[in-house]
């Protein structure tokens, strides 16, 4: 089976997905909802993730329930769907704002083309999204179909202490249904500690680029790929390519043992991780199946700058092999004719 047009990953509405992109702002990372693309067309192939009755998990999650909140416009309303079975929602203008401690904040709530409060019809806008009074991101909650447990902006990179969030709507209605409030430790893929203990990299960590080549596959369409990149800073991997092709959505799989016979079988390599966006998936079986997982508490961040995508996850690779993915937003495009094989480095001393 060709992963093209599988349709994204967790992309089921009958689920609760994340759909991050990420940039930076003066060293702070930022996971957000950019332009949001059509569903699938196969949805079928999507992995079950968390019913809609799953409560959200993360170290510290604050209700919009729980005090504490300042609602500026902003009235409850109630569903099913959504955590403790209500949330508050407002116009354009309207604003909800927070004080929270610790060094991250991730805001949860809900995405659609209109929402329904009071029994009238309210079209969705975009989110401002602003930190001890600084604007961060400006985020479109709009879809075509309800998107519930809808993660708005992950916000990490904060200094461990008091910080106000504010979320104000604008161009219309915007939804809160609850936020989680980061710890000071971050994961890694595999699961390590990255900012305490043995793996914790020196504050000037050397940039390791390692070595990196190309196995070309035949293809009757030119490459609309060039310029692929892989390195690490002792921390964290980064990602780069350019395109040409008008491409909304972007894949890498990542074969981290370089095994064939382990992880998603497709494009001539074994992929153990997923990363689609600004989100990151790990596969849950060996074979041809379209079936991940999110990994919980992994900060990706995703930069498109028209024409580059740089991607930064946690964490390192040994050696791995890495297959690049162009897509439209009916989730069909183009892969990369080259696969890169990419073998870690040694720093300098």
């Amino acid at each position: 089976m060709s992963l093209l047009g599988a349709g994204k990953a967790g992309s089921s509405m009958t689920t609760r997905t994340l759909k991050n992109i990420g940039l930076l702002n003066a060293g702070i990372a930022i996971l957000c909802v950019a332009s949001l693309p059509s569903m699938a067309e196969n949805a079928s192939q999507s992995p079950p993730h968390a019913s809609s009755a799953t409560s959200p998990s993360g170290p510290k999650t604050v209700d919009d329930a729980d005090p504490g909140w300042i609602w500026n416009g902003m009235v409850e309303f109630d569903g099913s769907d959504l955590y403790h079975a209500r949330a508050h929602a407002g116009g354009p203008g309207s604003y909800a704002a927070y004080t929270f401690h610790g060094p991250g904040v991730t805001v949860v709530g809900m995405a659609s083309d209109a929402i329904t409060v009071d029994e009238r019809v309210h079209k969705m806008g975009r989110a401002k999204i602003s930190i001890d009074g600084k604007l961060i991101t400006t985020i479109s909650v709009v879809r075509p179909s309800p998107v519930y447990d809808y993660s708005l902006c992950a916000i990490s990179g904060l200094s461990n202490e008091n910080h106000v969030l504010q979320v104000e709507a604008d161009g219309g209605w915007v939804a809160v249904d609850y936020i989680k409030v980061a710890t000071s430790s971050t994961i890694d893929p595999m699961g390590h500690q990255l900012e305490h203990g043995a793996d914790a990299p020196p504050a000037s960590a050397p940039v390791v680029t390692g070595a990196m080549s190309m196995i070309s596959h035949p293809t009757s369409t030119p490459s609309t790929f060039s310029n692929e990149r892989v390195w690490d800073d002792g921390k964290n991997t980064s990602f780069q390519f350019s395109f040409t092709r008008p491409y909304v959505n972007f894949r890498i799989l990542v074969d981290s043992d370089v095994n064939t016979a382990t992880g998603f079988q497709d494009c001539g390599i074994g992929a153990d991780f997923l990363i689609e966006n600004g989100t990151m998936y790990r596969s849950t079986v060996n074979g041809p199946s379209w079936d991940w997982q999110p990994i919980p508490g992994n900060n990706v961040n995703f930069t498109n700058t028209g024409g580059t995508i740089t991607i930064v996850t946690p964490g390192t690779l040994n050696r791995a092999a890495i297959v690049i993915q162009g897509l439209d937003k009916g989730w069909h495009g183009d892969t990369d004719p080259n696969t890169i094989v990419y073998t870690r480095g040694r720093a300098k001393p």
